[in-house]
């Protein structure tokens, strides 16, 4: 998700479905957004509520790059080439078990692209966070419990 000027947010979700992507926007869209622009993926219309669904406009790729009313995706697809190009190129393996902090790593270079002072931001930062042993890092994930 990427606010039109804004910020960036990835998520690792298990799947496209609905019910998975419904509880994701209904957390991190404002009620008072005035537009969310989507491609014309078939799932959005399912994973809407009634709140959002009167504000939602599509770009049909297939057809065009911006909607006839001057909508674009341009900003996430942007945001997507990034991650993809990264991934490719400087990681060449990604495991699902970290991909969490991948997608993490990537919304951060993409969020503070314009910040003259990133590698002092970054530094402070990582000063700032508890570090990870490596056997933490290469642990088994716990099984989950129901």
């Amino acid at each position: 998700m990427i606010e039109k000027g804004g910020r960036l947010r990835y998520f690792h979700t298990p799947d496209l479905r609905a019910k998975t992507l419904k509880p994701l926007i209904d957390r991190h869209v404002a009620v008072n957004t005035r537009h969310i622009v989507t491609d014309s993926a078939m799932v959005y219309p399912f994973a809407l509520d009634e709140t959002f669904k009167p504000k939602h406009r599509t770009v049909n790729h297939t057809i065009e790059w911006v909607s006839p009313e001057g909508f674009t995706t341009n900003a996430i697809e942007s945001a997507f080439s990034l991650q993809r190009r990264g991934m490719i190129g400087s990681f060449h393996r990604v495991s699902i078990k970290h991909l969490h902090r991948y997608l993490s790593e990537f919304e951060t270079r993409f969020n503070e692209r314009q910040n003259p002072d990133r590698f002092s931001t970054l530094v402070g930062r990582m000063c700032r966070t508890k570090t990870m042993p490596y056997q933490k890092l290469i642990a088994e994930p716990a099984e989950k419990v129901n």
